[in-house]
């Protein structure tokens, strides 16, 4: 068994054997680069379709003219106008979020048992489906509603959890926290270059170049992302102990769970994870109504914040780990994100927005920890296999993360419609990040034996 192994591993481009009889993965350099490529490309659909849509939404609401744009801030057709377009992506957001429930983790037990390719293709083409109905919006005067309602389809499928696959397939546990420290970095440097786009190419025609941009991403899929998983292991793990591949994967959260650190950590892990995508989902909807922004005035603050990011994850996010542990990260990155929404929430110019966007990065210094804590993880699970473990753990993540944006949302809708404060989902996240620090502060560190 150790010479045929010793075989494959001679054989695989993922595999390589420095003096010992266990295969140690390893990227292949090239294989790696594309599938860098493509997420670079998804990740600036998605930069572009947040900067695009807030501005599509609000003009939709009112027979396509945007009624926050410059002086017509702060007036009550403008918060009308905000607060029906963030109550309708609630809305659609909740639905997505209760249909992923379900979704995710059937795709997760499918790419273990088809392989990683045939998912990511299928992923990036769902992915297109809310730029061709943006597109209808634009130039076809379609409601905006079809946009909010094709994005549950994203939801139902997310390319993330794909590509964290990938990524574990290729990589030994501990290159995981810089692996995904540099993937997170290098994703969002194409940040501080995409919003600038945005300002060149003025109007609907931002569109145009959205779906550019998706049809290269599902390209590059398609023609040079290859398999990650040897074919060996395919066709094996679509359903566990004769069960519903969703069920078995909710039975590994049950097993993950029983470890009381775990059980306490994860949450607090994602949820602190949640309240920054939260925060994202309203910010550009926020300074629409407070300051008139556009998405070619607010661009730069989001070049911004993801130089900030992008110097954190480079930089900072090594030495950090080691001197602080995991939960060191965590709570630092709690910190950071409280002051900043608080920050935020007192802000009383666009100008101020350049020294908040400067210090977001700090806020996400603890997400590649989650990634690898997660990755590492999803291979110590008895009786399952790191996709459908990774899956498990992913499915309840992604409901997080896509259920608390529409909480969000629904927050500033209300404070818009009753034109009260406009900042309180701001203070909401900053409340939020430091109950989470309390808790973490309060459990010694033996509960945490996975974290340092």
């Amino acid at each position: 068994r150790k010479l045929r192994h010793r075989r494959f591993a001679q054989r695989s481009p993922f595999f390589s054997l420095p003096g010992s009889e266990v295969g140690v993965r390893t990227c292949d350099s090239h294989k790696a680069g594309m599938l860098l490529t493509a997420t670079l490309l998804e990740n600036m659909g998605s930069i572009l379709s947040g900067l695009i849509y807030p501005d599509l939404a609000v003009a939709s609401m009112n027979d396509g003219v945007d009624v926050c744009a410059g002086a017509l801030a702060k007036t009550k057709r403008c918060y009308d106008a905000v607060s029906a377009a963030t109550s309708a992506a609630s809305l659609f957001g909740l639905i997505g979020a209760i249909c992923s429930l379900f979704c995710i983790p059937i795709v997760g037990s499918a790419a273990d048992h088809f392989g990683r390719r045939p998912l990511l293709i299928f992923s990036f083409i769902c992915s297109k489906v809310p730029t061709l109905t943006l597109l209808c919006v634009a130039y076809a005067d379609v409601s905006i509603y079809y946009f909010f309602a094709a994005l549950m389809i994203t939801a139902m499928v997310p390319s993330s959890m794909l590509f964290w696959f990938w990524i574990n397939d290729c990589t030994t546990p501990d290159e995981r926290v810089r692996m995904f420290g540099r993937l997170s970095a290098l994703t969002n440097l194409e940040g501080i270059a995409t919003p600038l786009f945005v300002i060149l190419v003025h109007g609907k025609h931002a569109v145009i170049l959205l779906a550019c941009v998706r049809l290269a991403a599902v390209l590059t899929v398609i023609c040079f992302v290859p398999e990650s998983r040897p074919p060996a292991s395919l066709r094996s793990s679509l359903c566990a102990n004769g069960r519903l591949a969703f069920l078995s994967r909710w039975q590994g959260v049950s097993k993950l769970c029983s470890d009381k650190s775990l059980r306490i950590f994860l949450p607090l892990a994602f949820v602190a994870a949640g309240k920054g995508a939260g925060i994202n989902a309203i910010a550009l909807f926020f300074c629409k109504a407070k300051f008139g922004l556009t998405k070619e005035t607010f661009a730069p603050y989001v070049s911004v914040g993801t130089v900030s990011n992008a110097i954190v994850q480079l930089i900072l996010i090594h030495p950090l780990s080691r001197m602080m542990g995991l939960r060191g990260l965590f709570a630092f990155s709690l910190v950071a994100g409280s002051v900043n929404c608080i920050l935020y929430a007192l802000v009383p110019s666009p100008g101020w927005l350049y020294l908040l966007a400067g210090l977001s990065g700090l806020a996400n210094v603890g997400v590649p920890a989650i990634q690898a804590l997660m990755s590492n993880l999803s291979e110590s699970v008895p009786g399952m296999t790191p996709g459908v473990a990774l899956g498990a753990l992913q499915a309840v993540q992604s409901l997080i993360m896509i259920l608390i944006p529409p909480v969000f949302q629904a927050i500033f809708a209300i404070a818009a419609r009753e034109h009260v404060l406009l900042s309180l989902p701001f203070l909401v996240a900053a409340a939020g990040n430091l109950i989470c620090l309390v808790v973490l502060l309060c459990l010694p560190k033996s509960y945490f034996p996975h974290s340092e």
